[in-house]
């Protein structure tokens, strides 16, 4: 298993945005549900939030896979 993270940083309220969707993984690959993680502050230099999503990964045979990710 993997876990894949996807980090999206603004100066704007996150807390609508919703998990992008894996779209056509490939066969061979499984996903299980995202967990999303907001983390304030994210750049100190700026007021910046950031909003993390994580995926867990699963490599049912093995392979190289490219991923498509919608936001």
């Amino acid at each position: 298993a993997m876990l894949l993270s996807l980090d999206i940083v603004a100066d704007a309220d996150l807390d609508g945005l919703v998990a992008p969707v894996l779209k056509s993984l490939p066969e061979g690959l499984r996903s299980y549900d995202s967990k999303a993680v907001t983390i304030e502050n994210a750049n100190s230099q700026k007021s910046e939030t950031a909003k993390r999503f994580e995926y867990v990964l699963q490599g049912l045979k093995p392979g190289n896979w490219n991923l498509i990710i919608l936001i």
